[in-house]
């Protein structure tokens, strides 16, 4: 009886915050995250306040729940890649390939997103989403970065350049297209090593 009950309890808790992380990201489309309150999050998810507070400290806290899920989006998609046997430098740009397309997919979302970012938190999320995949890939390509460099320095080094790239083609509106994009990460990525 009582696993019975903890099973209902988990699915309402992930029901919880999945509800809360659309209506933030629904949100996010129309104003910037300063001023968004955790009441307009709360109606437009439908939930109270205290359910809010039982799953989240704050709105940051929320908005790293919504790019852990992007994260989890992109490791499913990049993981058969990552396991293929053949040239690792192409199976690398497949895997860039990947990640800017999440971005490219729906580019209105993200374009409105990053437009009302005055804080700059968007930009620092999607720095930390870009950081936790490419530390991700990089595990599987440790000879294309160089032996001799730590992982986390070069994770941190293209997380930031492909997180500027990306934020740069969607402030005004994806005016890279998403090939050009991944060509150039990928040429930058082949100059720099």
């Amino acid at each position: 009886m009582q696993k019975g009950n903890t099973k209902k309890i988990d699915s309402r808790i992930l029901r919880s915050k999945r509800d809360l992380a659309n209506a933030l990201e629904e949100l996010l489309q129309e104003k910037n995250l300063d001023d968004i309150s955790i009441q307009e999050i709360t109606e437009r998810a439908m939930v109270s306040k205290n359910t809010f507070y039982n799953n989240f400290l704050d709105k940051n806290e929320l908005v790293m729940f919504i790019f852990e899920r992007y994260a989890e989006s992109i490791f499913a998609q990049a993981e058969p890649i990552l396991r293929q046997k053949g040239d690792k430098q192409q199976r690398f740009i497949r895997c860039l390939e990947i990640v800017v397309h999440f971005f490219y997919i729906q580019p209105e979302r993200f374009q409105k997103m990053i437009q009302n970012d005055h804080s700059k938190t968007m930009f620092w999320n999607i720095n930390n989403f870009v950081q936790n995949v490419v530390s991700y890939i990089f595990e599987n390509y440790r000879e294309l970065v160089g032996n001799d460099l730590p992982e986390k320095v070069v994770a941190l080094y293209y997380s930031g350049a492909i997180s500027n790239l990306i934020y740069f083609a969607f402030l005004e509106g994806p005016k890279l297209e998403e090939k050009d994009t991944v060509r150039y990460m990928a040429k930058l990525f082949t100059v720099l090593n």
